[in-house]
């Protein structure tokens, strides 16, 4: 269960008999559902884009769905070759930084669903990765290590790149 930036509750349930990730908001201060809706599969990784209108979901099987709070609506992502490790919105929730156990860095295109930078690869441990509060840095655990970056979206990659070469 997570708070919502507006104060509603969101939760997520599983259920082994269809095999599905239901999730669900209710309306701050009530037991009211605000909305609803379903995507195949168990959820292991989320996270809430800063304005509340998105809402990502990592899969067990690796697939990555953005659902749309507004719409109601779940748009599959391109999906990374392994199970995600973790997932973050940066704050204007257009991109979506995620890590893979298999040590990978991911980037994608919110808006396009396509992976900005391509898989990056080379941590020796399944990283957690998140963006600062503002987007101008992200930070990247591997191991017993922490890397931190101040970047630009329009170098993304070389970013990446160079948190991948330091980790070695």
């Amino acid at each position: 269960i997570r708070f919502m930036p507006n104060g509603s509750l969101l939760a997520l349930s599983f259920s082994e008999a269809d095999g599905k990730t239901h999730i669900t908001s209710y309306k701050p201060s009530s037991t009211a559902m605000d909305w609803s809706f379903t995507v195949s599969g168990f959820a292991e990784y989320t996270d809430i884009s800063p304005d509340g209108n998105r809402v990502a979901l990592g899969m067990d099987t690796g697939a990555v769905f953005v659902a749309d709070t507004r719409s109601r609506t779940a748009v599959e992502m391109a999906a990374p070759a392994s199970v995600l490790s973790s997932l973050s919105f940066c704050p204007t929730g257009t991109m979506l930084l995620g890590s893979t156990d298999e040590g990978d860095l991911i980037l994608w295109d919110v808006t396009t669903k396509s992976i900005i930078s391509r898989p990056l690869t080379g941590l020796d441990e399944p990283p957690t990765a998140s963006f600062s509060p503002t987007g101008d840095r992200i930070a990247v655990f591997s191991g017993a290590v922490v890397y931190t970056l101040t970047c630009n979206s329009d170098d993304w990659e070389r970013v990446l790149k160079a948190i991948m070469a330091d980790s070695r």
